[in-house]
Parts: C-alpha cells; sequence; structure tokens
C-alpha cells in the first residue's frame, strides 16, 4: 500500500511539474527559417550559435525577418552586439504585418507578439548598421525566466557602482540578489569600465541571473590596469570620473551607494580610482558648486550612506549564506557563483571570493547621514526604507493568456496519511 502511495505521490509530482512547465514559451528557434529583405543570410549561424564574438549584420533600412515553420510566434528575444539600434518589430498576423514595438533603447530585449503570428520583422530604421548577436524566437506562452525585460527608473534604493563587468558579484557577492530581488529594493548598478561588447552581454545576463531588473548605467570610462592610485590617474581623468559619478548620483538619487575598496582588493588601479572617486561624489552630488551644469538639470542629492569594501571603520559583515526564498533557498552567494558562470570570458581568471582576506561580505560605513550601524548587517539600516518582495518581477503573459484551473481536489485526491502512521 506503502508503495502505491510513494508510486502515485511521485507521478503526480512529475504531473505538475509537467504542468507549471509548459506555461513557459518554448524556443521554437530551430523549426524557423531566416532572411535579410527577403534574401538567404550567409552566416546566420552567427546569430545562432550563443557566441557573443559573433554577428549578423543588417544595414540601414533593411529587416532581418524569422518566419517560423508551422509554429505560432509567442516572442522574441533579441541580443544586439555593441549597441542598441533604433529599430522596430513587426509581426505578421493573418497575412497583414502589424507593428509590435520600437527597439533598440537596450542590448538584450523580450517582446511578447499577437497570437496568430507566423513570422516576424526586425526593421533597421537607423542611418548605422545594426549587428544582432543573437535572435530567439519563442512559441505562446509565458515569458522564459532568463529573456530579460528591462526598465529603467529614476529614484533607486541601493546604487552599487561597480568597475568592470564581472565584479558585481566578484567582490559584492550576494548583494544583488538579496537586495535587487529577494527584499525586493530598487538597485541600480553603475559599470564604470564598459569594456569589450562580450563582456558587456555577459555581465546582463549576470544581473538578470541575480534578479536585477533595472537596466544598468555605463559610464563609459576605457579599460586600463595600473598597480597605484597614482599610475591610474595618469591615463584616467579623476575629475571626468568624479563627474560621471556624481551625474549618476544625481540621476539616480540613491539613499544607499556601495562601491570597491580603497586598495583595489588585490591592488587594481582602477578599482582603487573607483572607490576613490566614489567617496568624493558622496559628497560632491550634494554641493551645487560642483559640476553646476547637472546640478541644474538634474538637481543635486545627498544620500544617506557610503559603504566600501573592505573598508577599516564602521565594519559590517553581511551573511550570503542565508537562504533566499526567491531563489527556491538557494543562498546569495550560490546566485553570485552561479551568476559568475555567465561571464565565460573571465571563467580562466578568477573565482569568488567566500571568506578570508578579500571576502565579499566585508564592508565598512565611510559617511552616514543617519548615524552608526548598530546591528551591523543590513546596508539599508536606519534609513527607513523598507524593500518591497511583492514587486518582484513577474514574467510577462502574452495578450490573450488565461490561466490553467488548479487541480480540482474533489476529481483526485491522495490522502498522504491515512493510517496515521504513514
Amino acid at each position: 500500500m506503502r508503495r502505491f502511495l510513494l508510486l502515485s505521490v511521485f507521478l503526480l509530482a512529475l504531473m505538475l511539474a509537467g504542468y507549471a512547465v509548459a506555461d513557459e514559451a518554448p524556443e521554437i528557434t530551430d523549426r524557423c527559417s531566416f532572411t535579410l529583405s527577403g534574401k538567404s543570410i550567409k552566416n546566420v549561424a552567427n546569430m545562432l550559435d550563443r557566441d557573443y564574438g559573433t554577428y549578423v549584420t543588417v544595414y540601414s533600412g533593411k529587416y532581418l525577418e524569422a518566419e517560423s515553420e508551422g509554429d505560432t510566434i509567442g516572442g522574441v528575444f533579441i541580443q544586439f552586439h555593441d549597441r542598441g539600434v533604433s529599430s522596430t518589430l513587426e509581426a505578421k498576423v493573418e497575412g497583414v504585418w502589424k507593428k509590435v514595438a520600437d527597439c533598440g533603447q537596450y542590448l538584450t530585449e523580450w517582446f511578447s507578439v499577437p497570437n496568430g503570428t507566423t513570422s516576424v520583422r526586425l526593421n533597421n530604421t537607423a542611418r548605422s548598421r545594426m549587428f544582432i548577436n543573437e535572435f530567439y524566437v519563442y512559441g505562446y506562452g509565458i515569458q522564459p525566466g532568463y529573456a530579460a525585460k528591462w526598465h529603467t527608473g529614476e529614484q533607486c534604493d541601493l546604487m552599487l557602482v561597480s568597475c568592470h563587468p564581472d565584479d558585481e558579484v566578484l567582490w559584492f557577492g550576494g548583494l544583488l540578489p538579496t537586495y535587487a530581488r529577494e527584499r525586493g529594493y530598487e538597485v541600480q548598478v553603475v559599470v564604470v569600465v564598459p569594456a569589450t561588447p562580450e563582456r558587456r552581454l555577459e555581465l546582463l545576463d549576470s544581473l538578470w541571473h541575480c534578479g536585477v531588473t533595472r537596466y544598468p548605467h555605463f559610464l563609459g570610462i576605457g579599460d586600463s590596469h595600473h598597480s597605484s592610485l597614482q599610475d591610474q590617474y595618469k591615463v584616467w581623468s579623476k575629475d571626468s570620473v568624479c563627474f560621471s559619478i556624481v551625474k549618476a548620483i544625481r540621476t539616480y538619487r540613491p539613499a544607499v551607494i556601495v562601491s570597491h575598496d580603497l586598495y583595489g582588493e588585490y591592488g587594481h588601479g582602477a578599482h582603487m580610482a573607483t572607490a576613490d572617486c566614489t567617496r568624493l561624489a558622496f559628497d560632491f552630488a550634494a554641493s551645487p558648486k560642483k559640476y553646476p551644469r547637472t546640478a541644474k538639470e538634474y538637481g543635486t542629492w545627498q544620500a544617506q550612506k557610503l559603504y566600501l569594501h573592505l573598508y577599516h571603520e564602521g565594519q559590517i559583515e553581511m551573511d550570503w549564506h542565508q537562504p533566499l526564498e526567491s531563489f527556491g533557498g538557494k543562498t546569495g552567494y550560490t546566485v553570485a557563483e552561479e551568476a559568475f558562470q555567465y561571464h565565460k570570458s573571465q571563467l580562466h581568471a578568477w573565482t569568488i571570493e567566500d571568506g578570508g582576506k578579500l571576502s565579499n561580505s566585508k564592508f565598512g560605513l565611510v559617511y552616514s547621514m543617519v548615524g552608526e550601524d548598530i546591528d551591523k548587517n543590513d546596508f539599508m539600516e536606519n534609513t527607513g526604507i523598507v524593500g518591497h518582495p511583492e514587486n518582484r518581477f513577474q514574467p510577462e503573459k502574452p495578450v490573450g493568456y488565461v490561466e490553467k484551473e488548479e487541480p480540482d481536489d474533489d476529481v483526485f485526491h491522495i490522502d498522504l496519511n491515512p493510517g496515521g502512521d504513514f
């Protein structure tokens, strides 16, 4: 009897698991044909190989078309190569082309299309060429979990000023999954060095995996690596970096700012300059005399707190090993490790520091307008700002989507403890 019940429970679990998975839009890219303004694409594999080093070029005034071979198209996920390009997405429904959306605001974008779509077109409406890294096509259903749909916002709760793509998890551990998704704070990531197109796309994959839905802000500073702050400032303009960070602070108006170690973690001059300029920008952003043009355009802003990685005063230690409900019980550290795997170009060189001298859980309070920390385990302590986990990202449902009803217990029911001793 017990074996029968266990088998029944197991089969029911499989049924319910399949039931949930079936709601997510299936990828049908391999069942689509692609043309470029009606002509075959010689290097079509370059946007289907999941390699961020290859892409397909679409010239100004031309369009990329994907036609389904029998399946209804429910959505597309587009990854541009080096920049988003002004473009429009059209869907063919019952033989008629209809505009669905304007594209190009972000490097990666998810779009749902009307039910009944058989073909989609991406039209290059810009004067420049458009480079498409990857083009995913999906059937009808809920937005896939890894197909990012970004948004931009004004005021944020917490700003992370990270030097390079990958630093956001290497040196800050579970910060993003814990604060952006689990606790539901508005978290804005600012990246000083955009690096290469490949690394920018890897960054977007990493951020989305961590639960960040606000599109990152790239400062556009050229990459450079020196072993001292003085040498770094011979290449980087200190004033330019400070100006860029001040502008970002005034734009997004964070309550709390977090950034790198003043000694550059392992002695990286760019990390040192990022921390140094962020420390200066904390005060500069509040002064109307500093960079008056941006003060006039965005207003001044006084953040409440600034933390730097490994700072020696006002030390706090975060526990990135707490299970996160929004990630199915995984810890923030585990999610950060998973996110780092998206930085494929960097896997050979780095690993995430868990504990030890460079632990990504140790920070120091540099400035505070709201007093010293007491509990010393929360960046948002004393700010009065609470998270909103109820506002966590929910996958987009296609137009006309109808929720499936839950199975009726009156029709089929298993008593998991029929005799009281099971």
